[in-house]
């Protein structure tokens, strides 16, 4: 190795440059590997496994399924229900009542336009109560319709479990589907050099897109806001870790991630980083360059 290397010297005729000459030249090649190194790492750097999602939007649906007893009860003031899912809904209730779900349940809000809000409620495997109403056990299906008045003007709800942003359309042409109206993704993670936070420009989502979360280590979190006269149900979520998938209509889910020129752009220390050892290695390059044709005059006089 040695010999190699001592062949190569030779064959270059670096022994014939100065000293000084040698030492920029090593620090140019170091410079250039630390570049190279951290242009790779941006390339193919996937988002953090740390990451955090934030998903606003406006949905006229949502389906939300309760990992625990952690999440707080919802209040009803002005509301019917129905025992079965279906139809027909008693009188309204003329107090207010709290609603709590158990776990293994599934949860769908929905809301078309500005009309009253709906939540259904389904236990665990069609075979279990779904939750309770002013401690009292719901049945296997429960719906609830809540009305939003001049004195009930808002409705708020909060989530922590797994969730579900829109619906799935299909081409039946006798349903009217709720759909995603707008919303964007932000998502938060460390810089590759220092581990600090920072936040990509927001990814947007598409009317009608259906957005789900998987992989993730900790239940999400919400809250639902809705407002009369107003479409729609406000809704902001947060997801840690794990990934985000968008799906449009008619089109596979597509990973919600972050490009190569948006974590360039987004994450500043990289980006200063870079441009900093690029214009190292021009400086380095011009003076090795420089001290190489004053030698060459040199020895040509």
């Amino acid at each position: 190795m040695k010999k190699k290397l001592k062949t190569a010297i030779r064959y270059l005729e670096l022994d014939r440059l100065h000293k000084s000459t040698i030492i920029l030249i090593i620090f140019f090649i170091s410079v250039m590997a630390a570049f190279t190194v951290l242009f790779i790492m941006a390339v193919v750097g996937k988002v953090s496994e740390d990451a955090k999602y934030s998903i606003l939007v406006e949905s006229e649906s949502y389906t939300y399924y309760p990992s625990n007893n952690n999440a707080s009860g919802v209040l009803l003031k002005a509301y019917k229900l129905s025992e079965h899912c279906g139809d027909s809904f008693s009188e309204w209730a003329e107090s207010e009542s709290v609603l709590v779900f158990d776990p293994g349940s599934t949860v769908s809000i929905t809301r078309f336009g500005s009309s009253d809000i709906r939540i259904d409620v389904q236990g665990e495997n069609f075979s279990k109560s779904g939750g309770k109403l002013n401690d009292s056990p719901l049945g296997v299906c429960t719906s609830f319709v809540l009305s939003l008045n001049e004195t009930n003007s808002v409705f708020t709800m909060n989530l922590y479990g797994d969730i579900k942003i829109g619906r799935n359309v299909s081409d039946a042409s006798d349903a009217y589907f709720p759909l995603l109206l707008s919303g964007h993704v932000v998502i938060q993670e460390r810089s590759i050099l220092t581990e600090s936070e920072f936040q990509h420009t927001p990814i947007d989502l598409q009317r009608g897109d259906l957005v789900t979360m998987s992989g993730q280590d900790r239940p999400a979190r919400g809250i639902l806001r809705a407002t009369k006269d107003e479409s729609g149900l406000e809704g902001v979520v947060v997801v840690e870790g794990g990934e985000v998938f968008a799906q449009s209509y008619r089109s596979a889910a597509r990973n919600i991630k972050i490009s190569f020129l948006n974590r360039l752009s987004d994450d500043n220390e990289l980006a200063i980083s870079l441009s900093a050892l690029f214009l190292l290695a021009q400086f380095f390059g011009v003076i090795i360059t420089f001290l190489l044709r004053l030698k060459v005059i040199n020895l040509a006089e």
